[in-house]
C-alpha cells in the first residue's frame, strides 16, 4: 500500500494568501457559435472574478446570429472590455492572437465552454506572478487530458453531477505546495500565461497550426527549452464542457494533422508525455479528492476493524459487500498490529483506492476533510492509543450526529482482555471493574501480546460506556452476549436499540 501524509495534502484556503501584486489579467475568450455556453460561462465569470481583470472577447465571425448580440449585451457591465468582431472566419490562432496584441501583462486564454469557481483568478495566476520561471498554468478539469478528473486522461463529465463552485470547494483547500507538478504541456481550455516569456518567444505559430490544436503544446515546449515550467494547479477546478468551437469530426481531423507537425518540430514531445502519463504523480491526491467530493454526495459508512484475521474480519467483508450492492460510500479503516499502520480502503460506485496512514492523528485529518453518515466499530482489538481513539469517536459522534453500530463479536468494549479468561484459562464471571481488574493481572494470554501498554481500566470503561450510550444499534450476536455486556455496564441508563 502506498503511505500518505495527509498532513501534506491539506490548507485552508485563504484569499489573502493569493494576492496578485495589483496586475490587471486579461482573460482572452475566443467565441466561435457556442451560443448554449455562454451565458453560463459569463454568469460563473461575473459570479466568481475578484481581482482587477480585464475581458478580450473575440467573435470569430460566428454563423449563430444569436451569438453576436448576447456578447455585447454580457460585455455592457465590461467598460474596459475589447470585443474584436471578425467579418471572417480567421480560426483559432489567429483569433488569440490578435487579442494578445492589445496585451500588456499577463494573461488568461480561456474557452467559451467552461465555467469558473470563486477565486480561480488567484489560484491560477499564483504561480506565474510569485514563483521564478513558470510559463504556464493549468487547472484541473473534468475534460483536459492529463488535467482530467476523476479519471487521468479520460474525457469525463463533472464528477457526480456537482456544480463547479461545489466541486472546486474540495479542491480548494488542497495544499498546493506539495502538489505544483510540472507538465509537458498546458491545456488551452483554461490556461494561465506568462506574458514576460511571449515577448521573448512569442505566442502561438499561425502558419503551422492553422485553425487550431498543437498550438499550446507547440507554446510550452518553446517555454520547456528557454528554462521555464509549465503547471498544473492542484488546488482548482475549471468545468469544461468540451464542443464550443469544433465539431467532432472537425476536432479529429486536426489533431491528427497537427500532431505530426508537433512532434516534427519537438521529437521528445511523445515521450515526455508518455514519462509524465507513467509516473502519474497525482493518482494518490486524485483518490483523496473523489473521497472527499463523493463524501459531499452520499455521505461515508466507515468500518473500523483490526487486520488479525478471524470471525469479526469475515463478518466485516461480508458486510462490505453487502455495502456495495447497496452502493454506498464506504471506508475501511483497518489497524496493522504488527506493521503498526492504518490501512484504509475507500469504495464509492467504480472509484476505489487504498492506502495507508502511520498515525491515529494523521488519520483524523483526512476524517475531518469528509462527511460520515455511519460508524460501526467493528473491532478495534490491537489498536494501540486506543484511549485517544475512543475519545476521538466519542467527539464526532456527539459532534456531528453520526450514525453509531457496535457489534459484540467480543468482549473488548468490557475489557482489554477481550475473551475475558482468566490466567488459568478458566471464564472470568466477575464483570465488576475490581474483578476485571484483577483478571487481567499476571494475565498473560494472547491478548495480552495485542495491549503491551498499561491498561487504565476504569478509563477504558468510562470511555466505552460513552460510547455505549451513544450508539444507535448495539448488534449481538446471542442472548448471553447482550446479558454479559450488560451485567459489566449496571448503571441504569437510556439503552440503545439492541438486534442479532
Amino acid at each position: 500500500l502506498k503511505k500518505l501524509k495527509p498532513s501534506r495534502y491539506f490548507k485552508t484556503f485563504r484569499a489573502k494568501d493569493y494576492t496578485l501584486n495589483n496586475i490587471v489579467i486579461d482573460i482572452i475568450i475566443p467565441v466561435y457559435n457556442g451560443y448554449k455556453f455562454l451565458n453560463p460561462l459569463f454568469d460563473s465569470l461575473e459570479r466568481n472574478t475578484f481581482p482587477a481583470h480585464r475581458l478580450i472577447v473575440v467573435n470569430d465571425c460566428s454563423p449563430d446570429e444569436k451569438v453576436k448580440p448576447l456578447l455585447k449585451k454580457r460585455l455592457e457591465k465590461y467598460p474596459s472590455s475589447i470585443f474584436i468582431d471578425h467579418k471572417e472566419n480567421q480560426g483559432f490562432l489567429k483569433s488569440v492572437n490578435e487579442a494578445y496584441s492589445y496585451i500588456s501583462d499577463h494573461f488568461i486564454i480561456l474557452n467559451t465552454d467552461t465555467e469558473v469557481p470563486a477565486f480561480w483568478i488567484e489560484r491560477l495566476m499564483y504561480p506565474i506572478v510569485h514563483m521564478e520561471k513558470i510559463s504556464s498554468t493549468t487547472p484541473f478539469t473534468n475534460s483536459g487530458e492529463i488535467a482530467s478528473f476523476p479519471n487521468f486522461l479520460a474525457d469525463n463529465d463533472i464528477f457526480e453531477d456537482m456544480s463547479v463552485d461545489k466541486l472546486d470547494e474540495v479542491f480548494r483547500d488542497i495544499n498546493p505546495k506539495y502538489f505544483y507538478e510540472e507538465v509537458p504541456t498546458g491545456v488551452g481550455f483554461c490556461m494561465g500565461v506568462n506574458y514576460h516569456l511571449t515577448k521573448e518567444i512569442g505566442l502561438f505559430v499561425e502558419d503551422t497550426f492553422g485553425k487550431g490544436y498543437g498550438e499550446e503544446n507547440d507554446w510550452c515546449q518553446r517555454a520547456i527549452q528557454k528554462g521555464y515550467k509549465n503547471y498544473l494547479v492542484p488546488n482548482l477546478f475549471v468545468y469544461h464542457k468540451h464542443g464550443g468551437s469544433f465539431s467532432a469530426e472537425e476536432k479529429r481531423k486536426l489533431l491528427k494533422e497537427n500532431s505530426i507537425k508537433l512532434l516534427a518540430k519537438h521529437p521528445n514531445y511523445g515521450k515526455d508525455v508518455d514519462a509524465y502519463i507513467e509516473k502519474n504523480p497525482h493518482e494518490s491526491l486524485r483518490n483523496i479528492l473523489v473521497m472527499i467530493a463523493s463524501a459531499r454526495v452520499r455521505s461515508i459508512d466507515i468500518i473500523f476493524d483490526h487486520d488479525l484475521g478471524g470471525g469479526a474480519n469475515i463478518y466485516k467483508n461480508k458486510l462490505l459487500e453487502k455495502y456495495a450492492k447497496e452502493e454506498r460510500n464506504t471506508l475501511e479503516i483497518k489497524f496493522d498490529f504488527y506493521s503498526n499502520m492504518f490501512k484504509i480502503s475507500h469504495k464509492y460506485k467504480n472509484y476505489t483506492s487504498s492506502f495507508s496512514v502511520d498515525t491515529f492523528s494523521e488519520l483524523t485529518l483526512l476524517l475531518e476533510k469528509i462527511d460520515i453518515r455511519e460508524i460501526f466499530l467493528n473491532s478495534l482489538v490491537s489498536y494501540k492509543g486506543i484511549y485517544e481513539i475512543l475519545e476521538y469517536i466519542n467527539d464526532i459522534v456527539e459532534k456531528h450526529n453520526i450514525v453509531l453500530t457496535i457489534p459484540i463479536h467480543d468482549y473488548n468494549p468490557i475489557s482489554a482482555n477481550y475473551t475475558l479468561l482468566c490466567a488459568d484459562g478458566a471464564y472470568h464471571d466477575d464483570l465488576s471493574l475490581e474483578g476485571c481488574q484483577k483478571c487481567i493481572e499476571n494475565n498473560d494470554l494472547e491478548w495480552r501480546s495485542l495491549v503491551p501498554d498499561e491498561i487504565n481500566l476504569k478509563l477504558w470503561r468510562e470511555l466505552w460506556f460513552k460510547l455505549l450510550k451513544k450508539s444507535d444499534n448495539i448488534l449481538c450476536f446471542s442472548n448471553s452476549s447482550k446479558d454479559i455486556l450488560l451485567s459489566a455496564y449496571p448503571v441504569s441508563y437510556q439503552t440503545p436499540q439492541f438486534s442479532y
